[in-house]
C-alpha cells in the first residue's frame, strides 16, 4: 500500500525529471476491461 503523501512526493520528483504524471482514482476493470487511472487506460 502506498501512502498518499509518499505518492505525491514521488509524482513531484517524476515531474521534475520530465515524466508525465497521471493523477486520479485507479479503476479495475475500466470500461475497456483494463486498468485505468483517471480517464487513461494503462
Amino acid at each position: 500500500m502506498t501512502l498518499k503523501p509518499n505518492a505525491e512526493e514521488l509524482a513531484l520528483i517524476a515531474q521534475e525529471i520530465g515524466a508525465e504524471v497521471i493523477r486520479g482514482a485507479v479503476r479495475y476493470p475500466s470500461e475497456s476491461g483494463d486498468t485505468a487511472i483517471g480517464g487513461v487506460d494503462i
